[in-house]
């Protein structure tokens, strides 16, 4: 009784803790991606009921992308924020996707969140001023002097020389 009372607990406490943080919800989109999880990847964005068509259409590819990797795991390794403007952060997320073949295909991604009372969510492209875009792009290409990407960087080629046409073969399935 005593455990079964300790994981209510538990649950409850981190039942909306992916949102308590710019870097939380982004790690939770990326999961909830990689898994196919419509409905983690509208929580993660704020989005109730029906899905415009366009945000459907990116959630059904970004879906069948994942799924043409094979991936059995997602291995969250880093993340970080680039710059806080107002209630906005713009955020990166650096993860491996574990291979069928149990090989770590390096992955990275940015998006922009946006601070909703207390709560953060993904801002949907629609939603991305052209003066958060400028600030993303300024704050990428500082990024892209980082140590922590040059390591990105250097995996992600490693990989590719180790799996030639990996990239075409996925291309391929996705065609």
């Amino acid at each position: 009784m005593l455990l079964i009372v300790i994981g209510v607990i538990v649950g409850v406490r981190s039942f909306g803790a992916s949102h308590r943080t710019a870097e939380n919800v982004v790690k939770e989109l990326v999961k909830a991606s990689v898994d196919g999880n419509a409905g983690g990847m509208k929580d993660a964005y704020g989005i109730n009921g029906e899905v415009m068509v366009d945000m459907q259409e990116a959630f059904d590819a970004t879906a069948a992308y994942y799924k043409a990797h094979n991936v059995k795991k997602t291995e969250i390794k880093t993340s970080g924020t680039l710059f806080e403007d107002g209630n906005y952060s713009y955020v990166y997320i650096l993860y491996n996707l574990l291979l069928d073949n149990d090989q770590e295909y390096p992955c990275i991604a940015t998006y922009i969140t946006q601070n909703m009372d207390g709560k953060y969510y993904v801002l949907t492209p629609a939603n991305v001023t052209e003066d958060l875009s400028a600030k993303a792009t300024a704050s990428y290409q500082k990024f892209m002097t980082t140590d922590t990407y040059k390591n990105y960087s250097r995996e992600y080629d490693t990989f590719i020389k180790k799996n030639p046409g990996y990239e075409e073969k996925i291309a391929a399935k996705l065609a």
